[in-house]
């Protein structure tokens, strides 16, 4: 057993529509949310690092949210959602 965790934070702008609508000076929103969270995701399960955790910020879209859980589900099957207080939603 190791003596060591690997964690991955990844600030991925997942930014939703509603979000994007009238930004100025944002980032270019990406027309498919879920063919980037499939990218990301496959570059995060091919990575040579064995990660242990994985922490996402900014997933605001639904979708993309979705989509990530999806693709990584197999190799990191556990999740939460929002860490809330003293309540924590799984």
């Amino acid at each position: 057993m190791s003596a060591s965790i690997r964690v991955l934070t990844y600030n991925v702008q997942m930014r939703s529509w509603a979000m994007e609508a009238g930004a100025q000076g944002s980032l270019t929103p990406y027309e498919n949310v879920e063919d980037r969270a499939k990218l990301i995701s496959k570059r995060i399960l091919d990575s040579e690092w064995d990660y242990d955790v994985l922490c996402f910020q900014e997933v605001f879209d639904e979708d993309g949210r979705d989509a990530l859980i999806s693709h990584l589900k197999g190799k990191y099957p556990y999740r939460v959602e929002k860490a809330q207080g003293d309540s924590v939603s799984t």
